[in-house]
């Protein structure tokens, strides 16, 4: 198996939904993969806003009818684009997502205060539209495709904001995906569950941790992150304009350079393909 994940920059707009959609087709033409998407770009933030605004006891209104609205505008654009789309029941379910919102962040507005608890589940609500979005896109290309539910395969300790995943669990939970199964297993990116079984997320930038989980428990031949960069740099190229692209690097290099600021992987995401030694892409969406 071979993983794919896509960040919210390939995932920005119906066209790019697409895209992503059709690359990851063609790759299960040769093998199976696991796929792992994050929220539409912006998305994430944009919760952040929502429940930051809620907890000012400010007006949140207008900001879940442009949660809702922006999902929609993509879900008719993509359905333009094929028409075999199940439309209605992508709209079912976001309808379904925004009540969660709505009263979530009413509770967080009442009591002036929001538990990570809530703020996990409010956090995730992009992986858990967008994941659907692409679910059906997939079968719309007449894809052998498998959601998962990732909270039911990274069980992890700590914060639930930023949770430490159970390695020992992963290799359990993803047992059975090894050498069956659906061609494509679709998985959110960011979201698990505690021990205790609550949702729990793995921060910032938890999508390319997530793709490192699944390739560490499915122990996959190949990790691809797809982002909208070539590569590592030698450093920021819309900084430095000669910056080089690195062809090549060992994990403790791209470790390093990601403690010290590179932003293409998170140190967090190197550990768990560093242990298999799984050869990792870093792709461009737009190239």
């Amino acid at each position: 198996m071979q993983i794919m994940k896509f960040g919210g920059t390939s995932l920005a707009d119906a066209e790019r939904i697409v895209q992503t959609a059709e690359l990851v087709a063609e790759r299960a033409r040769t093998c199976r993969v696991g796929l792992v998407v994050s929220a539409l770009a912006g998305v994430t933030n944009f919760l952040v806003e929502c429940r930051d605004t809620a907890l000012a006891n400010e007006d949140v209104t207008a900001r879940v009818g442009r949660f809702r609205d922006h999902h929609v505008r993509e879900i008719e654009r993509i359905a333009q684009r094929l028409p075999g789309l199940d439309e209605h029941g992508l709209r079912r379910m976001l309808s379904a997502q925004v009540s969660l919102l709505e009263g979530w962040l009413d509770g967080v507005q009442k009591l002036a205060v929001c538990p990570d608890s809530v703020s996990a589940r409010l956090l995730a609500l992009g992986e858990q539209v967008s994941v659907r979005i692409m679910e059906q896109v997939l079968l719309a290309l007449g894809q052998d495709v498998l959601q998962i539910d990732s909270s039911d395969y990274v069980i992890t300790r700590g914060s639930l904001l930023e949770g430490t995943p159970i390695l020992s669990e992963l290799d359990t939970r993803f047992a059975a995906l090894r050498q069956s199964g659906a061609r494509i297993v679709l998985m959110p990116g960011f979201i698990g569950r505690d021990e205790q079984g609550a949702m729990s997320l793995l921060g910032r930038n938890g999508s390319d941790y997530s793709a490192a989980l699944m390739a560490y428990g499915v122990k996959a031949e190949l990790c691809e992150i797809w982002t909208d960069v070539d590569g590592v740099y030698s450093a920021d190229p819309r900084r430095v304009p000669d910056a080089q692209l690195i062809p090549e690097m060992s994990y403790e290099e791209a470790m390093e350079l990601s403690f010290f600021g590179a932003k293409v992987l998170h140190p967090k995401t190197i550990a768990p393909i560093a242990m298999h030694r799984i050869p990792t892409l870093i792709r461009n969406t737009l190239n």
